[in-house]
């Protein structure tokens, strides 16, 4: 009997969507907080972990810091990007 699975969605689990009519400004606070998040639970997974998997965990921080940052600029000058 073959399996049929639906194709999956192009990015990202399809439940969750942005309204594509929300305000720049409002989007990019949200972005903000949950980069915010992001980082508090990365430092707690990495402060429980050892050797390798603390380095991966710290990577991510770090690419999440980064992302943080960008947001954090968009807020400063008000104008967030839509360049992808």
């Amino acid at each position: 009997m073959p399996k049929h699975t639906p194709n999956p969605p192009e990015r990202g689990m399809s439940m969750f969507t942005v309204d594509p009519d929300a305000d720049p400004g409002s989007i990019a606070i949200q972005a903000f907080e949950t980069f915010c998040s992001v980082n508090d639970l990365l430092l707690d997974l990495a402060d429980s972990l050892d050797d390798k998997a603390r380095h991966m965990a710290m990577a991510i921080y770090q690419l999440s810091e980064l992302g943080l940052m960008l947001v954090e600029k968009s807020l400063e000058t008000g104008q967030p990007s839509t360049a992808v």
